[in-house]
């Protein structure tokens, strides 16, 4: 195990920030290349963990089970061996057992597990570099490592030299470039975030030229906190973003790459610059598996002549652990005493909820960040609410990304099926509640904004609102221009016009590439946390209802101007949230006004045609194609075109009616009449805007088409 260090600065020709404070089911993968071994060669073993996430827990995985697969391993393939490494987020977004004594417990396990080396991630830096550098430190026995990350201008520590079975290994550290984006500005003052790639290769020719002053090493091992954003196959996980520079330019002195952060499983043989293929490896997250790294390394000239990597799964349970183990009965004692002290807080009830609050769920998984969610919207609420005795808010938004739980009626029906720990695992980060000041302009551009900049980890990521700000989206139409409408409390929202808003100061500094928060006037931080706010509110209000109606639906061909005794057709897509439990979409009502003008009922063909495959980040789910005809008889001027789905969605389309074939000022034949793409010049106005507003117990009759889109 690594000494314990405080911060210091070496003097050396890079200055260096030292932050340093049962049955197992296994598929190893090696290059074709490389199996036969080299007869006689030193085998070293790395076994790598990413995105821990203070998982101190009982099961699901269990702490104690994690701890007991490391020292199955490290018995394996030899104690000197082998080295345990991390590939960052060992902390931040942790569970509440560990969140409310600040990780400590974590950093303890992670301590008694001899952890001896971490890349920093993003969430290192959650509650600031004066935490990392000061009480993380203080409390971790192991190195944190950031290649390219400055401190007043001066790099962090870029690499440790481990010696494992008498080899020299460099490991080098990297964070994710994205990491002011991902965390409060305010914590990284005077903290620059550059290429990881760049600055992983300039630390590997460090390793390599011979000058002992400034460590050398036998073999190279990469440690990213960055990674793939789909473990499916290399071909896939290759999107011409970060990863692929990681996989592909990734100096060839680097014999393996761990990398972290997007939460993703994979055992991939790449080639790096030389041709030669090399293991990268990512472990999912919140210990759900140990990343073996076995590499073979001859004496003599220090090649890597052999791999083998493997992703091993900690069970659920402990059942099976060796507690006669000296290392994981102090891993049980640690785990064991912090869930005692935290099941007496967390224990302590908050309020209810009479059905299932969640994020958006795909592929039978939780957090897809891409989706709009019944707890995203419900938190922007909560926000409005919460400082409506300070100044109030019209406008909330809440990142998806920030959502770390979920409210679940569990037991169903019961009095109080929240407690504190529940509560608090939704909003884990104890930011505070900000307010300022946007024009529409700039709530406008918030909402461009959900597309991430290319070659972000996530391409998309879905804001939650409160009720009173609508739009409707073209995902088909160019960067900066797909939102086609913006409504405020069912009416247009002026550009010119001033809005208060409230956020999270996470937001609100701009985090997650929301960089129009930045720009935000009058902001006042209210003091509030919002973990503390949001169990009051809880409290306040249960049982707290879900909501199943959204607040974005995509939109082809929506009129601005219909005919009397005409049709008018357009399509409406992505009518339901994924949120456990929502109800999806199964009959809709078209009006004119008051007159109703046909039902239509639902179908669940899969149509990609729409916008086409692949348009969008998520797959839209749920389509209605609407034709209905224009009484002859309808006033001519003015009017409110309006869709009532019954899943608790209003469509509403103002709409303009002209007197039939026979009025000259017909013009839906012309260029970009009818469609969405003539809403953009009149944007803020009267007419041509589509809003979506709550609406409960529509009863229709017809045919709608509750379809996904794109793949």
């Amino acid at each position: 195990m690594s000494p314990k260090n405080q911060c210091r600065f070496a003097a050396s020709a890079v200055a260096v920030v030292t932050l340093v404070g049962g049955t197992l089911v296994v598929v190893p993968s090696s290059a074709g290349a490389q199996e036969d071994q080299a007869a006689g060669g030193n085998e070293i073993t790395l076994l790598g963990i990413n995105d821990f996430h203070g998982r101190i827990n009982a099961e699901g995985p269990s702490t104690v089970a994690f701890a007991d697969t490391i020292q199955t391993l490290r018995s394996e393939y030899g104690e000197d061996s082998t080295a345990l490494i991390s590939s960052g987020d060992n902390i931040g977004a942790s569970l509440f057992a560990s969140s409310f004594e600040q990780d400590e417990p974590t950093i303890d396990v992670l301590n008694a597990l001899g952890l001896e080396t971490s890349a920093v991630g993003n969430h290192e830096f959650d509650r600031g570099i004066d935490d990392l550098g000061g009480r993380v430190s203080d409390s971790a026995d192991w190195s944190h490592l950031a290649a390219n990350v400055t401190v007043d201008g001066e790099q962090m520590q870029p690499y440790e030299v481990l010696d494992i079975n008498g080899v020299k290994v460099g490991v080098i550290g990297a964070v994710t470039e994205e990491t002011p984006a991902l965390v409060s500005p305010t914590g990284i003052e005077g903290v620059e975030f550059s290429d990881p790639v760049d600055a992983v290769n300039e630390a590997a020719k460090d390793l390599k030229d011979g000058n002992e002053d400034n460590g050398e090493a036998d073999v190279i091992v990469a440690s990213y906190h960055e990674g793939a954003a789909t473990g499916a196959s290399l071909e896939a996980a290759r999107d011409g973003g970060v990863f692929s520079k990681i996989v592909d330019e990734t100096s060839a002195d680097v014999s393996a790459i761990y990398t972290g952060h997007t939460h993703q499983t994979y055992t991939f043989e790449a080639p790096g610059p030389d041709g030669e293929d090399r293991p990268v490896i990512q472990t999912g997250s919140y210990a759900s598996n140990i990343g073996r790294v076995t590499l073979t390394v001859d004496p003599e000239t220090h090649d890597v002549t052999g791999y083998e990597q493997e992703n091993v799964p900690v069970p659920s349970k402990a059942d099976a652990a060796n507690l006669s183990d000296p290392v994981v009965a102090e891993v049980k004692e640690i785990v064991d005493g912090t869930l005692q002290r935290a099941k007496v807080e967390g224990e302590k009830p908050v309020g209810a909820v009479s059905g299932d609050i969640t994020t958006a769920h795909a592929g039978g998984k939780r957090d897809d960040r891409s989706s709009e969610s019944a707890l995203g919207n419900l938190v922007a609420e909560f926000m409005v609410d919460a400082v409506a005795d300070r100044g109030g808010a019209q406008i909330g938004f809440m990142n998806p990304g920030g959502l770390r739980d979920e409210l679940r009626n569990d037991p169903e029906g019961a009095e109080d099926n929240i407690n504190k720990a529940e509560a608090n695992g939704v909003l884990p980060f104890a930011n505070t509640i900000v307010t300022m000041k946007m024009t529409g302009a700039q709530i406008k551009s918030v909402l461009e904004q959900q597309w991430q900049p290319d070659g972000s980890s996530r391409p998309f990521l879905a804001l939650g609102t409160n009720d009173a700000l609508t739009w409707t989206f073209d995902p088909t139409r160019e960067r900066g221009d797909r939102i086609t409408s913006v409504s405020f409390e069912g009416q247009p929202i002026d550009e010119s016009e001033s809005y208060s808003v409230v956020s999270q100061s996470f937001l609100a500094g701009g985090g997650d590439n929301f960089t129009e928060f930045a720009e935000a006037s009058d902001k006042s931080d209210t003091g509030l946390i919002d973990s503390d706010t949001w169990m009051d509110y809880i409290s306040e209000n249960s049982p707290l209802e879900p909501d199943f109606s959204r607040r974005a639906i995509a939109a082809k061909d929506l009129p601005d101007t219909v005919a009397a005794g005409e049709t008018a057709s357009f399509t409406l897509s992505d009518l339901n949230l994924t949120s456990l439990g929502a109800t999806k979409a199964t009959k809709a009502t078209v009006k004119l006004g008051e007159v109703e003008l046909g039902t239509f009922d639902a179908t669940s063909e899969v149509d990609e045609s729409t916008f086409g495959a692949g348009a969008f980040a998520a797959p839209l789910d749920g389509k209605v194609d609407i034709d209905v005809e224009i009484p002859a008889d309808a006033p001519a001027g003015a009017q409110i075109l309006t869709v009532e789905l019954d899943n608790g969605t209003v469509v509403s389309i103002p709409v303009t009616v002209g007197a039939g074939e026979d009025d000259g000022d017909d013009d839906t034949d012309a260029p970009g009449a009818g469609s969405l793409a003539s809403l953009a010049p009149v944007f803020g106005s009267s007419v041509a805007l589509l809003h979506v507003l709550g609406f409960e117990g529509a009863n229709a009759e017809g045919s709608l088409e509750a379809q996904t889109i794109g793949s």
